[in-house]
């Protein structure tokens, strides 16, 4: 009896894998923000990664699109990792603060991915 072979680009053609998360930077256009710097702002932070975590040898990390430190009195990371929640909780620090909050805009690593 033959043996049917398979190659392993047949097996794969039709997997997602679990770990790859779609850009959601589009989230900033929802927002009365500048949207080319929110966006760009968002790429620069996390690449569009809803499960980003960053400063992880600090006491707050920071997570989510917009990466925001989970300082006392935020949300937890769980809590930033919602990317409308994260982007509600973005534009309202944006409100208070501009985009000073983010490091990406303070030393202009946003100007990368500026549309």
């Amino acid at each position: 009896m033959p043996v049917n072979t398979i190659s392993s680009t047949e097996v794969t053609k039709n997997i997602t894998p679990v770990n790859i998360v779609p850009v959601d930077c589009t989230l900033t256009n929802k927002y009365d923000w500048p949207k080319d710097i929110a966006y760009a702002t968002c790429m620069a932070e996390s690449k569009g990664n809803i499960n980003a975590v960053g400063d992880v040898n600090t006491k707050y990390v920071s997570c989510g699109l917009m990466q925001i430190r989970t300082l006392p009195g935020r949300p937890t990371c769980e809590e930033l990792k919602n990317p409308e929640f994260n982007m509600e909780y973005a534009y309202r620090l944006y409100k208070a603060h501009g985009f000073q909050p983010w490091s990406a805009f303070k030393n202009k690593s946003y100007l990368e991915y500026m549309r």
